[in-house]
């Protein structure tokens, strides 16, 4: 597959990826401790299982976007 060297679409995809995993993960690790496990999408989707899923998806296009894109250069080229 091609890659394409867009590093605004990789840090795009970095983000995504992050955000998604901290809140899906979140509600287990509070579950853990005995509180409610339950997901909100924003606010925008009811809580529950439309919500996890919402996340989901938004993880799968982060990853998408990571696995598309070339990876961000180490440095940038000196332009002396």
């Amino acid at each position: 597959m091609r890659k394409y060297q867009n590093d605004w679409l990789h840090v795009l995809g970095i983000i995504l990826s992050l955000l998604s995993l901290a809140l899906l993960v979140q509600p287990l690790v509070r579950g853990i401790f005995g509180k409610p496990i339950y997901y909100r999408f924003l606010g925008w989707l009811p809580e529950g299982w439309p919500s996890l899923v919402g996340w989901i998806a938004v993880l799968i296009v982060g990853l998408v976007l990571i696995s598309i894109t070339k990876p961000l250069p180490k440095s940038k080229p000196d332009k002396r």
